[in-house]
């Protein structure tokens, strides 16, 4: 049973929400600051929600005190193995570490011109962590026994969202930035094509994996 989690790197806190909507206990883990705030605002009061201003390598949780471990599209962030050291410390017996990531189907022609923007106007830019193939190596050579499912999960995004998660990403050039504009209106460009009525169909599958210590 599961009563309380550690949701590492929480981010846009969605992933936490979702454990929170089912009467979860959750320690939404995060080392920016300005994205606590935010997700205290969008949260709201809730007594289940508990956010922790800590990376996913010092938590800062007490030992023994979590039934599940979540990090959502951010393990290849980590220090793998001082995160292993701080799952075992702070996960019960037989407890277990799940790791979620969106995985943009490479094979679509829309991604691939994505890709050759993010290229072209990105200096930042080498891959996106939205390719679960560049981070898997990491995952199979630091766990020894684990379970992985796939769902299909496509998106279906309005153009404000499809900028959204395209300049959400850390290589994406800032407002200040020259590339800012003419990234932004070849995107604006890219949905116009590929979107019908107002909606853009992203092809992704959504991979968990699930890791026993």
């Amino acid at each position: 049973e599961i009563n309380c989690i550690a949701d590492i790197w929480a981010w846009t806190w969605k992933l936490s929400k979702q454990f929170l909507d089912r009467g979860v206990k959750v320690f939404w883990v995060e080392p920016n600051e300005e994205m606590q705030e935010q997700a205290i605002i969008e949260i709201g009061e809730n007594e289940l929600f508990h956010p922790v201003l800590a990376t996913a390598e010092n938590t800062t949780l007490p030992d023994n005190s979590i039934d599940l471990i979540t990090v959502g599209q951010a393990f290849h962030r980590f220090d793998s193995e001082l995160f292993k050291k701080e799952c075992k410390r702070i996960l019960k017996k037989d407890a277990r570490v799940a790791i979620l990531y969106n995985n943009w189907d490479r094979s679509s022609e829309l991604i691939q011109k994505i890709d050759q923007l993010s290229k072209k106007y990105c200096p930042l830019y080498k891959w996106s962590s939205w390719w679960l193939a560049n981070h898997e190596s990491v995952f199979e050579n630091f766990f020894t026994t684990y379970e992985k499912k796939i769902f299909p999960n496509d998106y279906h995004l309005s153009l404000e969202i499809f900028l959204w998660l395209n300049f959400s990403a850390s290589y994406a050039p800032k407002k200040w930035e020259g590339n800012y504009e003419i990234y932004r209106d070849e995107l604006i460009n890219l949905f116009n094509k590929y979107s019908n009525w107002n909606t853009l169909i992203m092809p992704n599958n959504t991979i968990l994996s699930i890791w026993y210590f």
